[in-house]
């Protein structure tokens, strides 16, 4: 069984991209696909903050990290799916304030200067554990996690502000998948100068267990990063982000508007894909 999560960026102008897809009975895919049209999120521009932005010479990059796996601290690099398989928290600090974390490298040119990066962390969440009876309603606090960053022996809170849409993307769907979205603006918080090393992400929240129907569980965090770079060409950049549902046979064209780009010749574009999915 399949979820996914999708982050698209681009070069010239960027989008960010979260969706669930699921496997379900033709029924259960009418049912979800008549909820999802009305709880879907429209993806709106998130950089550059005010107006259209201008050139830069530079790139832009991310880093990402599930936070469910088969072993705490192994890796895995099978062919199961996530469905009718024990999931558990990926935890790698030997740190006991923590009960879930994951890491991943940042390395840019050492030459370069950040200009923006943003934390984004997701997952599916109904209950706290699958194999719960009762089940258990999840916890309240999947906006708060912790972040490492390089250089660093401790963890800096980060908080989404639940009432603030710009940083709790989405919090909504059935009852029985209730994925989430958050966000924070973390470019004040690192080293623009110096950001390359490991940055590790903590507690974030999705529901663990083994999930009998094989929907599978699903979570993890990516930070986007773009960058100044004097040895690079000039390019725009734009985000955007949402979320939209979808399942297998229903695809869904998903509308930004906001961007610029060149007013005549080809428009080039690079595009980078990460994907929080379930099943691999």
């Amino acid at each position: 069984m399949k979820r996914l999560i999708l982050t698209l960026t681009l070069i010239l102008y960027s989008l960010l991209f979260y969706a669930q897809e699921q496997e379900l009975s033709r029924k259960e895919l009418t049912n979800l696909n008549k909820k999802a049209a009305q709880k879907d999120r429209d993806f709106t521009k998130r950089y550059p903050l005010v107006g259209d932005g201008k050139p830069i010479r530079g790139d832009m990059t991310f880093i990402a990290n599930n936070i469910l796996n088969l072993h705490r601290t192994d890796p895995y690099d099978g062919f199961k799916n996530n469905g009718y398989n024990n999931l558990v928290y990926v935890d790698i600090d030997n740190d006991n304030s923590t009960f879930s974390s994951s890491a991943a490298t940042l390395n840019i040119p050492s030459c370069a200067k950040v200009i923006y990066a943003g934390l984004y962390w997701a997952g599916v969440y109904p209950y706290r554990s699958w194999d719960d009876n009762p089940k258990q309603n999840p916890s309240p606090n999947f906006n708060e996690i912790k972040l490492k960053l390089p250089g660093s022996s401790s963890y800096q809170n980060i908080i989404a502000n639940k009432n603030d849409p710009n940083e709790l993307i989405y919090n909504n769907g059935s009852a029985s998948t209730r994925p989430y979205v958050c966000y924070k603006d973390i470019t004040n918080l690192i080293d623009t100068n110096s950001p390359n090393g490991e940055y590790v992400v903590a507690n974030i929240r999705a529901t663990i267990g083994g999930e009998s129907s094989g929907l599978g569980g699903s979570g993890g965090w990516n930070i986007v990063v773009i960058y100044e770079n004097e040895e690079d060409t000039s390019k725009e950049f734009f985000t955007f982000d949402g979320f939209s549902s979808i399942s297998n046979g229903n695809n869904k064209d998903v509308n930004i508007s906001g961007f610029r780009t060149v007013p005549f010749g080809p428009v080039r574009a690079d595009v980078l894909v990460a994907t929080l999915e379930g099943d691999r």
